[in-house]
């Protein structure tokens, strides 16, 4: 969701890594000059699909962390679909994190395979944390006819 009100930050032992999380899903994350990013085919809190079961050639992640409280060298990603096995995803941090910086991450799921509509959710966990720090929640829907 562009405005994060679908991000949670569970509560108890765990880190708190920066000040503001935003976390977007999109079909593309470019590269531009003057290091900019373009987002493509950005959803909101609802992935509206013409047909369920579906496949998309990619599904991209884009976690946004600024104001960064705590540095971190892993991130633990779970992607949790609607009636599917979880798709882990773990990528190294950025080498030159530092707190109070910002840094975005991109993460790209190739192919993502939607078998059903229903709730779906992003867990985030940094450092090798038992339960997420951050859980961004969505919807699939199949579009009525």
């Amino acid at each position: 969701m562009l405005s994060g009100e679908s991000i949670e930050e569970t509560k108890g032992m765990h880190m708190k890594i920066a000040k503001k999380i935003n976390i977007l899903l999109c079909d593309d994350i470019r590269q531009e000059q003057g290091n900019k990013l373009s987002f493509m085919g950005v959803y909101g809190c609802k992935i509206i699909l013409d047909h369920i079961p579906a496949i998309f050639p990619k599904l991209c992640i884009c976690v946004m962390l600024t104001g960064i409280v705590t540095a971190f060298s892993r991130v633990d990603v779970a992607l949790i679909l609607p009636n599917a096995k979880t798709i882990p995803l773990a990528i190294s941090g950025p080498p030159d994190v530092t707190c109070g910086g910002n840094h975005n991450l991109g993460i790209i799921v190739s192919p993502a395979r939607i078998t059903s509509a229903g709730k779906a959710k992003i867990e985030l966990r940094f450092d090798g944390e038992k339960k997420p720090s951050v859980i961004h929640h969505f919807e699939i829907v199949e579009k009525q006819s």
